[in-house]
This record gives structure tokens, C-alpha cells and sequence, in this order.
């Protein structure tokens, strides 16, 4: 096994090396792990914030899913119009330009050495099974790097390349589609579900960051699961990655990612870790019924007088039966997993850009679902995100109501990540932002309603009351501020923060500071 971890070790140096990133002052070391198989662990202690290890792609591509939206196969851009590709490989392009990009000429050629089969168009199905191609362009110390790393088995993987063979006339060869079957089952395993950068910074919106593109990062990959990580990661306009302690790591430490949401509830967690990762997490988390005190996955009491929620006795068991904090109604683990699935379907019926509906959802639903359960929880982020961005919502457009719904709404998910230990975590920073956005439009509104009100009282009382407001006015720049200044910490260097972060906090320090 030690010499295993070695020879890992060496070609993950040789991954970095070749991509010019430095491996000096080394933060990180390949280790048996006691989750199963090998991991990543602290070579020394690591502070909250700081830079565990850089990463690039040993393949970009797009995603393999079938709702995925398309992409230029040269730019790897998403643009309504995209055009075949002139060369017939039967994949889309934005421009001639992108036919000549050095990766899409060769599984243009590839494509068409097998004979691809077209109707003069662009074909989805192509575009899907095209990141294996792109994989046979590795030299062979990149095929090595991805020969180390975990695979899956199962009929499930590799269709992709049953795709390739149903497309072409010819085929791959043996060889080939060997190849491509074994990067599909890395790929399962490992990619990360990277950022599709825009060509033009400037016209970048909260919505011009489309999750589209997989990419394998072959040292950020050996981080196992944790319902919980001690690590975040982001991407600069590179695509490289960038890892960072979310909370203190002690040297020796696994150094860990998550590969569910943070937010799920234990049963819908474990469920996706089993269907794409082929295990069952029995950490700390997920064996507590009340995960931490997050309560992420309660129910209503079935009685109708109780005010409690049930939790599964046993939450590692599918078949626990579930039990009220309270009154100590029971009921089988079927019942709670129908009754999981109904508000599953339900949410999914509601349009996470409908604001109306989303509110109305809340309210209609209130009584069978506590405030802490992870559809609810879903809700509000969507509603966050909404508020102050969405047509007919903006900053200036929204009511001070809904702002107010704003604010709690934001401290109450970031009490959540309190509870749930989440360190420095990258939704802690998107909460921050915007938590300090409706704290500075609050502000504003309440500092032209005490003028307008000041007017109107007795001069005797005027000063009185100029000097509470100074005070609320002062308290919420403050606040303001100090969110800012953490989510600018925890965003800096990823494309996909929001693109006035910076000018936020500049202008947010400069008026709290003459306030």
C-alpha cells in the first residue's frame, strides 16, 4: 500500500509540475484514509482561509447529462445561436474561429476518421460523448494521472461511448474505446462540475455563470466526502481551481470536500452519495437523527394537535422507524420516505424564478413541513436569491416588507450553517453578500424616512430623535460592512462571486468610515 501512495503521490507532483503550478511549502500529503482507500491529509496545521492547493483540469469538457445546456465545442461557451461545425464532425460551434481551437480539431478529426454519421446539423448526443474524445488527446504521463485515480464500474457508466459507436459508421478503435470506457468511469467518479466562464467579463451576471462544463481534477478528486468539508474550492478565469480551509485543520487531519449539498437532509444525501458514488456515509452527521441540531430532515407530527417533528430512530436504516420529540407518535420509515417524496414532487412543481409561487408554497405548506426541513430551507435560498435581482424585484422595485423577509430569511440560513459547523464555507460568503445588500438598502430607506419624518415633529424633540436614528443608521453600516468584508475573504479569486463584490465593499468602507 506504501508504495502505492508513492507512486500516487509522485504523479500528482508530475500533474502540477507539468502545469506549472509550484508544489513548494506542500500543505498536503496522499494517505490511507479511514473512510476507505486513499485521501488527502494536513501536513501541517492549516488556518481558516488559507490555501490548501491549486488544481487544473487534466480534461474540460461539457457535462454528459442529458438537460445540460449545450456549448461551443471550441470556446466552450453557451450562445443561443450555435452552428454545425463546417468540417461535418457533427458537433456545435459559435464561429470559424472556434473549428480551429486546437482540442476541437482533434475530436473534429477523431470524429471523422470514425465515420461520424450527420444531417448537415449539430447533434446534442455528440456534443454529450465528446469529453472522452477529448481524453484520447492525453500524452502519456497525463494518462497515467488518470489511470490512478478511482473509478466506478456498472453498466450505468461509459454510455457515452455507446453513444460514439451508435453515432459513426466505423467506430473507435479496441484500443479506443477501451481507453475512453476507463476516463468515463474516472470521470464518474471524480469531475467537478466546474463554471462556464464568459469571453467578456463585463457583461457577466449573477445568471451568466452557468454550472455546464465537468472537469477532472486529478489532486482535488483524491479528497474524500464529508456531509460536513473542511474545505471550499472556487475557480479563477482559468478554470483552475483553488482550495481553501473553511475552518481550522490540524496537521494529520483528512482534508475533505462534499459531494452532495451541504443542505440536504440525511436520507436525500446518503440516497445521491449511493446512486453516484456507490457508498453509504455513516459519519457523525448522518448518524444523528437531528444531524447537529440542523433538523434538516424533520417532519410533522402526525398528530394533528402536536406541535413536535419526527426524526428517524435509527437514521442510518432505511426502515427506522420515525418518532415525534413530543408526543412519541411513530411512524414507519415507508410512510416518512412517501411523505419525503411528496414534498420532493410538490417543490418541484413550484419555478424557482417565480417568486408568488415560491411564497405562496411557504405559506400553503407551513403546517406540514417545520421551518428547518430542507425543502423549506431550498425555498428561502431561492427567495434570497431572488429578492433585489429578479425582474420586478430589484433593489429599487422591491417592497421594504420583502426586504425585511430578506433579512431573516438570510440569518436564518446562516444561523443553520452555525449549527451545522460549516466554517468559512463558499455559501457563507454568497449569504454575507447578501445579507449586506438588503442591510445597505435598508439603510438608505430608513435614513429618507427619519428625514421625512423629522420635518414633521417639534423642534424639542427633533435632536432626540436624529440622534436614535444616527445611532440605527451607524449600527446597520457597521454590520453591513463587516458582512461585506467576510464574503469578499471567502469569494476572492472565483468568477462565480457577484461581480459588484469589490465595488461593495469600497463604497460600503468609505460611507460607514465619513458616516
Amino acid at each position: 500500500m506504501a508504495g502505492a501512495l508513492q507512486e500516487t503521490s509522485r504523479l500528482l507532483k508530475e500533474h502540477l509540475r507539468l502545469a506549472g503550478l509550484p508544489d513548494d511549502g506542500q500543505l498536503w500529503a496522499v494517505a490511507q484514509s479511514p473512510l476507505g482507500g486513499r485521501g488527502l491529509v494536513a501536513s501541517r496545521d492549516i488556518a481558516p482561509g488559507e490555501l490548501v492547493f491549486y488544481d487544473v483540469p487534466l480534461v474540460l469538457g461539457p457535462r454528459a447529462g442529458a438537460h445540460c445546456p449545450p456549448v461551443c465545442a471550441g470556446c466552450l461557451q453557451g450562445f443561443e445561436a450555435l452552428l454545425p461545425c463546417s468540417r461535418g464532425c457533427g458537433l456545435p460551434v459559435c464561429s470559424s474561429q472556434c473549428e480551429s481551437v486546437p482540442l476541437h480539431r482533434f475530436e473534429c478529426q477523431k470524429l471523422s476518421s470514425w465515420g461520424v454519421r450527420t444531417n448537415g446539423s449539430w447533434s446534442r448526443e455528440l456534443l454529450r460523448a465528446s469529453t472522452p474524445v477529448r481524453c484520447l488527446a492525453l500524452s502519456p504521463t497525463k494518462r497515467q494521472v488518470l489511470q490512478c485515480l478511482q473509478r466506478h464500474g456498472g453498466s450505468q457508466h461509459a454510455f457515452e461511448v455507446d453513444i460514439l459507436k451508435q453515432k459513426t459508421e466505423k467506430g473507435p478503435s479496441t484500443e479506443e474505446e477501451a481507453f475512453m470506457r476507463l476516463a468515463c468511469c474516472v470521470m464518474d467518479a471524480n469531475a467537478f462540475e466546474t463554471a462556464q466562464i464568459p469571453l467578456v467579463k463585463a457583461v457577466r451576471t449573477e445568471e451568466g455563470t452557468t454550472p455546464s462544463l465537468r472537469g477532472l481534477y486529478p489532486l482535488a478528486s483524491m479528497m474524500n466526502h464529508a456531509c460536513t468539508p473542511n474545505t471550499r474550492h472556487g475557480y479563477d478565469e482559468r478554470q483552475r481551481m483553488a482550495v481553501r480551509a473553511a475552518m481550522h485543520i490540524p496537521a494529520g487531519t483528512e482534508i475533505t470536500n462534499s459531494y452532495t449539498s451541504l443542505l440536504w437532509g440525511t436520507t436525500a444525501r446518503r440516497y445521491q452519495l449511493a446512486v453516484t458514488k456507490h457508498f453509504l456515509c455513516a459519519c457523525s452527521r448522518c448518524s444523528d437523527p437531528q444531524e447537529g441540531g440542523s433538523r434538516l430532515a424533520a417532519l410533522r407530527c402526525l398528530t394533528p394537535s402536536c406541535q413536535g417533528s419526527m426524526f428517524p430512530t435509527e437514521p442510518l436504516d432505511d426502515e427506522s422507524m420515525w418518532e415525534c420529540e413530543l408526543c412519541g407518535c411513530q411512524a414507519t420509515g415507508r410512510k416518512a420516505a412517501i411523505t419525503q417524496g411528496t414534498l420532493g414532487r410538490l417543490l418541484c412543481i413550484v419555478d424557482s424564478k417565480n417568486i408568488a409561487q415560491m411564497e405562496r408554497f411557504l405559506c400553503e405548506h407551513h403546517h406540514v413541513m417545520p421551518s428547518t426541513n430542507q425543502i423549506v430551507v431550498e425555498v428561502k435560498c431561492n427567495l434570497i436569491r431572488s429578492y433585489g435581482h429578479a425582474t420586478g424585484y430589484s433593489w429599487t422595485d422591491v417592497t421594504t416588507q420583502k426586504l425585511e423577509l430578506k433579512e431573516r430569511l438570510c440569518r436564518e440560513v446562516l444561523q443553520l450553517l452555525e449549527t451545522l459547523r460549516a466554517g468559512q464555507c463558499r455559501l457563507r460568503g454568497l449569504l454575507l453578500y447578501e445579507l449586506h445588500c438588503v442591510l445597505m438598502e435598508l439603510r438608505a430607506r430608513r435614513g429618507r424616512d427619519s428625514s421625512d419624518a423629522t420635518v414633521q415633529v417639534e423642534k424639542a424633540f427633533r435632536s432626540q430623535l436624529l440622534s436614535a436614528d444616527q445611532i440605527l443608521h451607524k449600527d446597520l453600516g457597521r454590520e453591513a460592512l463587516a458582512c461585506v468584508q467576510e464574503a469578499a475573504e471567502i469569494l476572492a479569486g472565483d468568477i462565480t462571486a457577484p461581480v459588484d463584490i469589490e465595488l461593495r465593499l469600497s463604497t460600503c468602507r468609505r460611507d460607514v468610515t465619513t458616516a
